[in-house]
């Protein structure tokens, strides 16, 4: 839940909850929705850092094809104090435990606040993709056999969701067909209560995102005031207000698009391919790095054009090459290296558009 919520705030940005900055024992201030690398010595600071990190995570999924979405467990640290902020922290800044009960995430409330999010997403950036994974690695304070209990749910949340078609509303209207006026406002509807449902999680942003789906409604009921017209007549006027306007909620009406999320096995890979401790790292509970290069080299001949490839393989050798430190560096050896690696350089970013770092 942590992560559905930083999506939201990443694309919509409301102003964030004056309480969620405090001053921890160690006379720094954090966020309850931050990790501690926001931490700063005053509270200015620590909102400066965060709100800084906020613009360039929006500009980033302003041009973004593919946003690929791990979850990792669905246990949560919960206040026992309830503030404007809600309840649900992201980390708990070594605060006493004292101020903390840890909950589980239903199945229902999973899917309730994913399902009522992801159509506003694909509303504001219908060019996007999402890549659904589970991460494999395995939460032992919990016991084994609940870990295993957790990735399942997390794993049906993501198949009722691919399949959902309140979380790919915006192809509810497919060929030619116009979403009826009766099933946008049961979305918004459904929107609004899970939100207003889920402040626990979203504090009062909650009051916005029911606004952002009353807004919804409203424009709904403009677009469908003259749903008797024909429809070769109406459905190119609403794509074309689609395009005109720079409301988010106007647009997810208007927009069709194919089959936007996916799934991608990494868990399966780990458990069910390789099913063995010697690609677990020592702990026995993160993948190991040779897991992890293999998870990725499947990904990579999966998803990847042949381009695509070929520029990866490029820009891993001279990443490779980049990182190498000389014993020594006035040798003749190693110049003609540099040069050779500074010309694989120039020519990588003249076939590709970019400079590898």
């Amino acid at each position: 839940m942590v992560l559905a919520r930083a999506l939201a705030m990443i694309a919509f940005a409301p102003d964030l909850p004056e309480d969620v900055f405090f001053e921890g024992r160690d006379g720094l201030w954090h966020s309850w929705w931050h990790s501690g690398a926001f931490t700063a010595p005053t509270q200015e600071g620590c909102i400066r850092q965060a709100e800084e990190a906020l613009k360039e995570a929006q500009a980033v999924l302003e041009k973004a094809d593919l946003l690929i979405l791990t979850l990792s467990t669905d246990h949560g640290y919960y206040l026992k104090e309830t503030l404007s902020c809600g309840s649900l922290v992201a980390n708990c800044h070594k605060m006493p435990s004292k101020m903390f009960e840890e909950k589980v995430t239903s199945l229902d409330q999973s899917i309730s606040v994913w399902e009522s999010l992801l159509p506003l997403i694909k509303a504001k950036f219908p060019q996007l993709h999402l890549l659904w994974t589970v991460s494999p690695y395995r939460y032992a304070k919990h016991g084994m056999h609940e870990s295993q209990l957790s990735k399942a749910r997390l794993h049906l949340t993501i198949d009722h969701l691919i399949h959902s078609k309140v979380a790919n509303a915006n192809s509810l209207h497919q060929e030619n067909e116009l979403m009826g006026l009766m099933d946008k406002s049961m979305l918004c509807k459904k929107i609004s209560e899970s939100f207003a449902k889920n402040s626990e999680i979203f504090g009062n942003c909650s009051e916005f995102f029911e606004k952002m789906s009353e807004n919804l409604l409203k424009k709904s009921e403009i677009s469908s005031s003259n749903i008797g017209r024909d429809q070769e007549d109406s459905l190119p006027s609403m794509q074309k207000a689609a395009e005109e306007s720079s409301d988010v909620v106007t647009s997810s009406l208007a927009s069709t698009c194919d089959t936007w999320q996916h799934y991608y096995p990494a868990y399966e890979i780990l458990l069910d391919e390789l099913r063995d401790y010697r690609f677990f790292a020592p702990d026995m509970l993160h993948p190991s790095e040779q897991a992890v290069d293999y998870i990725w080299e499947k990904f990579r001949l999966a998803a990847f054009s042949p381009e695509l490839q070929d520029c990866a393989s490029q820009l891993y050798s001279i990443r490779q090459a980049l990182s190498h430190r000389p014993l020594h560096p006035e040798s003749e050896d190693y110049r003609l290296f540099y040069t050779q690696t500074q010309q694989r350089i120039e020519k990588f970013a003249q076939r590709f558009g970019f400079i590898p770092k």
